[in-house]
């Protein structure tokens, strides 16, 4: 089996090379279908009742994504540490954190503004849950916590050159599958807007973020081509 998947590997690494080689027959720009990685960091300042409590933030931002097309949908994590300017009220007993931290995770869907494979506009929309942590008491951590609505706009900068790359996966009952991919590299500028609405009023209000971030968009010639 091992012998198999030798030989498989460098007949797609060979076939792959003339991809390469013969870049108009793959006729990359026709490709839709693509995975999405994003990461990268951003500036956040809160205000409504909770910049009362904590009012500047810094995140680190993360998300996953599948795009067909001018469509693309995902999910996200996000975990923001803040200030505090004062204590929030809480029960007896429990200690104040003096950096808030808040965590997001939730679902978006966008569209893209120009052709993905360039330079280009993204706007989304999505809904997150969001915990902001604010006390402790030994190992019982606790928060306002709620839904949270949120859009955004962003600029990809599209740097470097197309990547070629093999990616090899399998299951426990599942042969190896070899997939030829195409990496396209982009840096992001972005502006985001998410509304607190979590289960205290001391924990409402607005959050505006702006941030830079790392992307890649993956072309499976499997999916794109092979299909």
């Amino acid at each position: 089996m091992k012998r198999i998947a030798i030989v498989i590997v460098i007949v797609t690494i060979l076939h792959l090379s003339y991809l390469t080689a013969q870049n108009d027959s793959l006729n990359i720009k026709a490709f839709n279908n693509y995975f999405q990685i994003n990461m990268g960091l951003s500036y956040g300042n809160l205000n409504g009742n909770v910049s009362n409590f904590t009012k500047e933030a810094g995140s680190f931002d993360m998300s996953f994504a599948n795009g067909k097309g001018k469509h693309i949908y995902g999910y996200n994590m996000n975990i923001m540490m803040s200030n505090k300017i004062n204590e929030f009220t809480i029960p007896e007993g429990y200690e104040h954190y003096d950096n808030p931290a808040t965590i997001f995770f939730g679902l978006f869907y966008g569209q893209v503004l120009g052709n993905q494979q360039k330079s280009h506009f993204q706007a989304t929309i999505g809904l997150d849950y969001g915990w902001l942590i604010h006390r402790k008491r030994d190992k019982d951590v606790r928060g306002h916590h709620g839904i949270v609505p949120k859009i955004e706009v962003s600029k990809s900068f599209r740097i470097g050159k197309t990547d070629y790359s093999v990616l090899q996966y399998t299951g426990q009952y599942t042969p190896m599958i070899v997939d030829p991919t195409l990496t396209n590299k982009f840096i992001d500028i972005f502006l985001g807007y998410k509304q607190l609405l979590l289960n205290n009023s001391q924990g409402k209000g607005g959050l505006f973020l702006v941030g830079l971030r790392y992307k890649l968009n993956q072309y499976s010639i499997r999916a794109n081509v092979m299909n």
